[in-house]
């Protein structure tokens, strides 16, 4: 698999009560296809368009407390720590 360029979306992660409901949605909707993987006490679905890799979904857990269902974006960066220092220098709140 080819790395993803610097500053591109390369993840995508729904975070749901509903996996059910969701895969048979997206699955409908956009012609993805699920496939399970138990990820040592959670199950990880993983969805693919054709034989592209296009994200993932996973439960809501206690743990998480009260977060409502949302999909989550991740964009690749060529230098993760010069990247957040760079957001904290614009006015990010550094979370983790």
């Amino acid at each position: 698999m080819a790395m993803p360029e610097n500053g591109t979306f390369c993840w995508n992660e729904l975070i749901t009560n509903d996996v059910a409901g969701c895969k048979k949605f997206y699955s409908e909707l956009l012609g993805w296809k699920s496939n399970d993987s138990d990820m040592g006490g959670m199950t990880y679905t993983l969805f693919k368009h054709g034989e592209t890799m296009v994200g993932g979904m996973m439960k809501i857990t206690q743990e998480m407390g009260d977060v409502k269902p949302h999909w989550l974006s991740y964009i690749a960066v060529d230098d993760i720590d010069a990247k957040t220092k760079k957001a904290g220098e614009l006015g990010a709140e550094i979370v983790v």
